[in-house]
């Protein structure tokens, strides 16, 4: 018997309450969620982007939002997929996040080609290149069920956007840094998004261990060691 799949994003409730705090809204977010609906009455959406541009944080929204069951295909080795596959439910919709870690083994992908063609329901699949992007797949018949989907790419933050995250970030945290930190720090600012709250948690923990306070050259130091 085929061991019960548990749904993942009740483990991410924590994550999904920060990033409700500090979400901003992109061109390409917005027209991916416009098109979130049709998903769940048996379409498919494929979404791709360069690591840490959002992608998980946009997925975990519509997976809440739609009531959507969400799966981190990186949390789960691709023997156990076979099984995976065959215990999933045809009829909800779901999120594969990190599709990439499954693709490029033959017996995950003609067992994942043997399930989408049986799904009733919606399926949105989130990796790191198009799935119309040479050597993605091993299996031609799924690659073509893949470009057949709404392909949607999640591009990187504008400054503007950088900054809108910057100050969110540093508020939720309670993190003072004066006048002159910030003009120096804007312009040094990673325009991945995920990169950017990375390094203001990094900020954060470190001054907090060192006990020190957030200045130019401490922060100088901080980036040329770390970012």
């Amino acid at each position: 018997m085929s061991k019960p799949v548990q749904q993942q994003i009740l483990s991410l409730s924590g994550y999904l309450s920060k990033n409700e705090k500090c979400w901003i809204s992109t061109k390409d977010t917005e027209l991916i969620e416009s098109f979130a609906g049709p998903v769940s009455a048996g379409e498919s959406l494929w979404i791709y982007g360069n690591k840490g541009v959002g992608k998980t944080a946009l997925v975990t929204r519509l997976a809440a939002k739609n009531h959507w069951a969400y799966y981190d295909c990186d949390q789960i080795v691709p023997d156990d997929a076979l099984n995976f596959f065959d215990a999933l439910s045809e009829d909800r919709t779901l999120v594969l996040d990190r599709i990439d870690s499954w693709l490029l083994n033959v017996r995950v992908e003609s067992s994942m080609f043997s399930w989408w063609k049986r799904r009733e329901g919606g399926i949105c699949l989130v990796s790191q290149k198009s799935p119309r992007a040479r050597g993605m797949f091993l299996i031609a018949d799924l690659q073509s069920r893949a470009i057949s989907s709404l392909i949607f790419e999640v591009a990187g933050f504008t400054d503007e956007q950088c900054e809108q995250l910057l100050y969110c970030q540093l508020r939720e945290r309670d993190l003072f840094l004066k006048d002159e930190v910030i003009s120096f720090l804007k312009p040094r600012l990673p325009r991945n998004p995920g990169r950017l709250v990375e390094l203001i948690q990094q900020i954060d923990k470190t001054s907090l261990r060192e006990k020190r306070r957030v200045t130019i050259r401490w922060l100088s130091n901080l980036l040329n060691s770390n970012f």
